[in-house]
């Protein structure tokens, strides 16, 4: 899947929140991931104490039949993931909460995260369409999709020993993964590039006096140079 999305060949399925969570967490139910699985996790906010997920050591003993996708329960209710009965996971990618959903699946979890593409606590707030009770809120993580691409790359960065055929392997499916994510649209912010790629202005700005709308003061004509670089001799 991550090969044909890659070579928009997915169609319609290149938007599906299913194909995403497929494919992602298809690679971080395996041990060799668990590291990045952790360290996504670990990037949870409480919706009400908004402290960080903590209590991830149980992880460490879990096996890949423990995750269970889109298992449809009694009451008909299907979360995108579970890990064992303590933790379930719901997956947004460019929609919203349906009406009480959290709170359906919550019912049937210890704890729920809930991952999606806003970038703040603020913003997955508004996404959801039910009120919550502070006793569930307490139960609920949210989770930035972001996240997940910061920790692969910072991962990339630190694996070791690149010539074992183990590490290597696990630094390929990693750079598949990250090139997933991009693909996608999820990124976390990787700073502005060595300093060759900066593009130098070909003049200064705010050469001359001007006045910004809504203020009664102009701004002075600058006597020195502002984000600009001069070329030396």
């Amino acid at each position: 899947m991550i090969h044909a999305e890659l070579k928009n060949k997915c169609g319609e399925w290149r938007t599906s929140e299913d194909a995403l969570t497929s494919t992602v967490f298809g690679y971080l139910k395996y041990r060799l991931f668990r590291a990045e699985l952790k360290g996504f996790f670990k990037c949870a906010i409480n919706m009400h104490t908004r402290e960080r997920y903590a209590s991830l050591d149980w992880l460490d003993s879990v096996d890949v039949d423990s995750f269970k996708f889109w298992e449809r329960n009694d009451n008909n209710n299907e979360i995108d993931l579970r890990i064992t009965d303590r933790l379930g996971v719901e997956i947004k990618y460019g929609s919203n909460e349906h009406e009480y959903q959290l709170g359906k699946y919550l019912a049937e979890s210890d704890e729920l995260i809930y991952i999606t593409m806003d970038s703040t606590l603020e913003s997955a707030l508004k996404s959801l369409n039910s009120e919550y009770a502070k006793e569930q809120l307490i139960k609920i993580y949210w989770l930035s999709w972001h996240y997940l691409h910061k920790v692969i790359v910072d991962s990339m960065g630190k694996t070791e020993h690149p010539n074992d055929g183990w590490s290597l392997t696990k630094k390929q499916m990693m750079k598949d993964l990250r090139d997933y994510l991009e693909k996608r649209s999820i990124r976390s912010f990787q700073g502005f590039g060595e300093r060759e790629t900066v593009v130098r202005l070909a003049s200064p700005i705010f050469c001359k006096q001007i006045i910004f709308s809504g203020l009664s003061t102009p701004v002075p004509r600058l006597t020195t140079h502002i984000f600009f670089e001069e070329k030396t001799k």
